[in-house]
């Protein structure tokens, strides 16, 4: 039923195609790893973030565990080359702090989204977030 349907409510959170622009325009590699089906996720990412090179878009595959297995995010690490302390997963519940953790890697929380207040009050995260504004300063990013 969800594949069928036109999904005409679902738009990026505000602010994020801006952030992951200014993110591009850096040089940061980008990917997106989900529970969702690849194809739903390129659906949207061709639709509102056609101006986004993601390197990998991860999505569920039956052929791998989903999260939190940490089997897409080491895809993702794996065809970038870069290690996990190089990386840092942002997420909005307590399924992407676990594959953060399972990856071995640091996290920052959002609370919008589909995030729960166990995810916001666990103590892994290196950040917890309300705003576009206050993810900028936790990427260390100068929005000004």
């Amino acid at each position: 039923i969800y594949d069928e349907s036109p999904k005409q409510n679902s738009v990026p959170f505000e602010g994020i195609g801006n952030l992951l622009e200014e993110l591009q325009d850096k040089d940061v590699w980008l990917a997106i790893n989900s529970n969702r089906t690849t194809d739903s996720i390129k659906y949207f990412t061709d639709k509102f973030l056609k101006d986004i090179d993601f390197l990998l878009i991860e999505g569920h595959n039956e052929n791998y565990p989903s999260k939190p297995s940490p089997i897409g995010v080491n895809r993702i690490l794996d065809m970038a080359n870069v290690k996990t302390d190089e990386a840092i997963y942002i997420g909005d519940s307590k399924t992407d702090i676990a594959t953060a953790k399972n990856a071995g890697m640091d996290c920052v929380i959002v609370t919008w989204g589909y995030g729960d207040e166990k995810a916001y009050n666990d103590d892994y995260p290196v950040a917890v977030v309300d705003d576009i504004l206050q993810l900028y300063d936790a990427l260390n990013i100068n929005y000004f």
